[in-house]
């Protein structure tokens, strides 16, 4: 083998180290869960909902405990023990509040998993929809939210609008990843919006557990609801936070390519003075 076939046998090794780096520390959070729910409501505003979920892991989950949060009101649904590779279960509930206003009402399903049986710390997702009374209406309040890291602050940023000419009195419910605590924001909060009116206003975030484990994208969720002329309205803003991982491939990747090809380079020389070393044929 000459020189040029050896660079490139070395190379191809740095090269597929490489690769196996980026897909160790690029990972993100996703969900081992697929979400969807059905919601049937009565003329009388009697709500029934059906909740499917399938897991898409790969890998069994166990001690699935789902959470649903309505309007005004939250109930625990029935723990399943354990579900397999490709497994669906389907969970009824009926305990939802009766609704009497026509229009659109938040339905917010909180699921607890582990992936270890009797895991000490329990995996969160969260699962964000709705569903609406005799009436479909559309909420004209909106905006966005982001959050930020300035040193060791964190923050998040949101922004309230009001696309109408008539006052809206708004209540927000914020849904951070687990771990997760907004220092202005105990848990719910209400914005009064007068017609055509932006608001802007941080909050800061603080850690309520260790988050060395976690890696990768995670929603945030900010649920709005107003009621008005007998009609009731919700939207949603998203936004995701991104925890480093341990070794931040993002920062550190022109360090982890001078390590590859110091490494090559130094294969290169031992195996060439491999070689002299060696006895020559005569």
């Amino acid at each position: 083998m000459n020189t040029r076939q050896q660079i490139r046998k070395y190379f191809s090794i740095g090269f597929l180290l490489l690769l196996f780096a980026l897909s160790a520390v690029t990972a993100s959070a996703e969900d081992r869960l697929n979400v969807t729910t059905e919601t049937q409501v009565s003329l009388s505003g009697k709500v029934h909902i059906t909740l499917h979920l399938k897991n898409i892991s790969g890998h069994p989950l166990y001690s699935i405990h789902p959470m649903f949060h309505f309007h005004h009101s939250m109930e625990m649904g029935n723990r399943i023990e354990q579900m397999q590779p490709g497994e669906s279960v389907t969970i009824d509930n009926d305990r939802h509040p009766p609704v009497v206003l026509s229009g659109r009402y938040p339905l917010v399903v909180l699921l607890h998993y582990q992936t270890e049986p009797k895991q000490k710390e329990s995996i969160l997702q969260t699962y964000t929809g709705s569903f609406h009374h005799k009436e479909p209406v559309e909420s004209v309040v909106g905006g966005n939210m982001e959050f930020v890291q300035e040193g060791e602050i964190s923050k998040l940023k949101i922004h309230l609008n009001n696309q109408s000419n008539s006052l809206k009195n708004v209540r927000l419910m914020l849904i951070l990843p687990p771990g997760l605590q907004a220092d202005k924001f105990p848990g719910m909060m209400t914005f009064t919006l007068h017609g055509g009116e932006n608001v802007y206003f941080e909050t800061g975030v603080q850690h309520t557990q260790s988050f060395r484990s976690l890696t990768g994208y995670y929603p945030i969720h900010l649920l709005l609801e107003y009621g008005e002329f007998l009609k009731h309205y919700t939207s949603e803003i998203q936004s995701s936070v991104y925890f480093n991982p341990i070794f931040d491939l993002h920062q550190h990747w022109p360090h982890l390519i001078a390590m590859i090809l110091f490494a090559t380079g130094l294969a290169l020389v031992y195996k060439r003075r491999i070689s002299n070393l060696q006895p020559k044929s005569i």
